[in-house]
């Protein structure tokens, strides 16, 4: 055993609390340059200590410098069984999901998965139930959880400020997706319900702390070398009575994501894409209302939540076992539109 190695494997038996999170990085597509590698390498404490991905020594060379990433691997599973990691952020296509962080989580580390986590109900129960048994996280990439509007607006709905909750409306466009998978169903699973639907479900039933009874959907697809839909509408019944639409576009302005919350009290505007912002009743705050905008306790984003989890120890709230619940609607609505 060299020096390096005896230096690794004293720091591998420290408590996570005691030094950096050791995570690896599959992936290097846009999602992965844009996001997850910016968006760990921000987390103090955690250190990416690899990077695998498909394209090319080259261009794995050229992205990993960039980050700053000194281990490359073109086989994720040899970077699995060499590097003393910690943890795997997955941010591949989504027909590569399962097979990765079943592999990880058979490994012993903790996973972060781009959504939508899976794309079938078998390998969605398969992993969850793995995740169960290993003792390890595996969380479901679900940013906008940690938006400082949705977290304000769920915390005045359980205040009651609302009043009775009537309806909110949804709507996430933007125009389109750049990589070429996106648009072949084996390898996304959907088209725009599946990429955006799978977040409007899901920050529905955090804001309105509720379950989804019904769905029922209908798309159109207007792209001649797509086999997934660029258009879709949504109509969700929550157990607890508000009726809840959704409105998808991938041929919409570059990035618009909100919801309007009614209440039989007040009514809101709530903007979390590209940033936060909220318009209540033309810009009046109900009596005795502040608005602070307040940073989330969970975490300012997606990837501090995942280190602090695995260092503290700490329930998520973007966890597997909890987004299986949006997933399972996404794949009830495709259903619905198949008649």
């Amino acid at each position: 055993m060299n020096a390096t190695q005896i230096v690794q494997s004293l720091l591998g038996h420290l408590p996570p609390r005691a030094r950096k999170i050791s995570i690896g990085v599959i992936g290097v597509g846009a999602v992965a340059q844009e996001q997850h590698l910016p968006g760990l390498r921000a987390v103090e404490g955690c250190s990416i200590q690899a990077l695998s991905g498909r394209g090319g020594p080259d261009r794995l060379e050229r992205i990993a410098e960039s980050f700053g990433v000194e281990k490359r691997y073109s086989d994720w599973r040899q970077m699995v069984d060499e590097e003393p990691l910690d943890a795997v952020s997955i941010a591949t296509p989504p027909a590569d999901h399962f097979e990765m962080a079943a592999y990880c989580l058979q490994a012993g580390l903790h996973v972060m998965v781009e959504k939508p986590m899976v794309t079938s109900t078998p390998e969605l129960e398969s992993l969850v139930l793995m995740a169960e048994k290993s003792g390890r996280l595996l969380l479901v990439r679900q940013n906008f959880r940690f938006s400082k509007g949705v977290y304000w607006a769920r915390q005045l709905l359980k205040a009651g400020t609302f009043g009775k909750v009537i309806k909110m409306d949804m709507t996430f466009s933007h125009s389109g997706p750049r990589q070429a998978w996106h648009f072949q169903k084996d390898h996304a699973g959907g088209g725009v319900f599946m990429d955006l639907g799978i977040h409007l479900v899901d920050l529905a039933r955090y804001v309105l702390d509720d379950e989804v009874e019904q769905v029922r959907m209908i798309h159109s697809r207007r792209r001649p070398a797509s086999d997934v839909e660029d258009e879709a509408l949504a109509f969700l019944q929550m157990r607890q009575g508000p009726l809840v639409t959704l409105q998808m576009s991938w041929n919409g302005y570059p990035c618009d994501g909100h919801f309007t919350l009614v209440g039989d009290q007040v009514m809101a505007r709530i903007q979390f894409c590209p940033r936060d912002y909220i318009d209540w009743n033309a810009n009046r705050l109900p009596k005795g209302v502040t608005h602070p905008l307040e940073p989330h306790p969970a975490g300012p984003d997606s990837f501090h939540h995942f280190i602090a989890c695995i260092r503290n120890g700490r329930e998520s709230i973007i966890a597997a076992s909890d987004n299986a619940h949006s997933l399972e609607v996404i794949l009830k609505g495709y259903e619905s539109a198949r008649g």
